[in-house]
């Protein structure tokens, strides 16, 4: 790949041993697709939800007990792409460590980065949300031709704006990282996506990378609970670790793209009969560019997932990488 030279790309990266216990779900799935009678099927879904979470030598190994085929080959080559981006991580951030368990070898957290084998000067960075234990990122996301994919999973609740494993250890570390390695890609084009507590983050690193496009599922673009009376942490738990360690992060992003003269687009997906989370799409009342997509009759808070089952996705994605960033008074 062009933005890493040789060396880099060959480079071994530090280890730190510390066996990072599996969920349920992904329990189930290794039992499932280590078992003598194990379907083919299975295998390929339980490779790449280990790649998902970071498993990366356990999503080899399972897919080396398939034979070859060009399913085989392409999610080979996805690990292959995973292992460029360690590399990329390993130059820009020369002391990083990564997590080895005796019996699941590397887990990759905090960040995954899965460059492009050709140049472009596109990349998609997606926040995950703190529910996300189960999430496996969607093919129609990531082989899409010609796009940097950077993944960012935060394990603290502080919806990324504090430390991120692998990645640095406050915003402002991150963020410096993260100009760093688009700039390692000469990307020029910044789009971001968010789930559930993934969506502030989204908004908020977004506007600082001067994205694009922000895309978000559900979630909320306001921490501040000072600006809504009488609202206090028993309404608002998730708030907890945050404000314990930076409080002066829990902003409003209505209050911050409104000062910006130019600034990302916005899309929010939410569900219809989802009360709590329309209100909290609608938190952005200032701001030109922002759209509102109620999700018709849904009532729950995992829209990602409902927007694939109703095929909608791939349109969204299109309409992300379409769309155009707010030059304020004049959006058009």
């Amino acid at each position: 790949m062009s933005p890493i030279s040789k060396n880099v790309a060959e480079a071994e990266l530090p280890v730190r041993t510390s066996p990072p216990p599996l969920t349920p779900h992904l329990q189930n799935l290794l039992d499932a697709a280590t078992a003598e009678t194990a379907e083919t099927d299975v295998r390929f879904k339980a490779a790449h939800e280990f790649l998902t979470f970071g498993y990366i030598d356990k999503a080899r190994e399972i897919l080396n007990t398939l034979p070859a085929s060009r399913k085989r080959t392409a999610r080979t080559d996805r690990i292959a792409q995973v292992e460029a981006g360690e590399a990329l991580l390993q130059h820009v951030i020369p002391d990083i460590e990564t997590q080895v368990d005796h019996q699941l070898g590397r887990k990759l957290t905090g960040i995954m980065v899965m460059p492009c084998a050709e140049r472009t000067p596109f990349a998609v960075i997606m926040f995950g949300g703190n529910g996300d234990r189960n999430f496996t990122l969607p093919h129609q996301l990531i082989n899409r031709n010609l796009i940097h994919f950077i993944f960012i999973r935060d394990s603290t609740r502080c919806f990324s704006l504090c430390e991120i494993s692998r990645l640095g250890p406050d915003f402002d570390a991150n963020l410096s990282n993260l100009k760093q390695i688009l700039a390692e890609l000469e990307v020029t084009s910044v789009y971001c996506i968010g789930l559930s507590s993934g969506a502030f983050p989204a908004l908020k690193f977004g506007l600082e990378l001067e994205a694009i496009s922000v895309l978000n599922f559900s979630g909320t673009p306001n921490l501040n609970i000072d600006e809504e009376p009488g609202a206090t942490m028993a309404k608002y738990p998730q708030l907890v670790q945050l404000y314990k360690k930076a409080r002066h992060r829990a902003t409003s992003m209505d209050t911050e793209y409104a000062a910006r003269s130019s600034h990302p687009s916005v899309k929010f997906l939410y569900g219809e009969k989802n009360k709590r989370d329309a209100y909290l799409a609608g938190l952005m009342p200032n701001v030109a560019g922002v759209t509102l997509v109620p999700l018709e009759g849904f009532a729950g808070h995992g829209t990602f997932e409902e927007a694939i089952k109703r095929s909608m996705l791939t349109p969204l994605l299109d309409e992300l990488f379409s769309s155009k960033r707010v030059m304020e008074p004049d959006y058009r």
